[in-house]
């Protein structure tokens, strides 16, 4: 967030710090938050890396090619 909303009525939503703290812990970049049903399946396909923060494993996709540095065969780790 760069600045509050200009619009009053417009407010933060209520899971904003741990989305706030899921962020800075991670040092994203990014992050894309969503509740749709195919979202929510993916984070229960998710493997434990230390203990309580989760990364899903991508491989044999061939939309991997569009990321720099990644091929089809290669495994990329996505945090969750």
């Amino acid at each position: 967030m760069i600045s509050p909303a200009t619009d009053p009525s417009l407010k933060l939503t209520e899971c904003a710090l741990l989305l706030f703290s899921a962020y800075r812990m991670r040092a994203a970049g990014m992050m894309i938050h969503s509740h749709a049903a195919e979202v929510v399946l993916a984070t229960m396909l998710t493997e434990r890396t230390d203990g309580f923060l989760s990364e899903l494993k991508l491989t044999d996709i061939e939309m991997l090619k569009g990321l720099e540095g990644h091929g089809f065969h290669d495994v990329f780790r996505l945090p969750m």
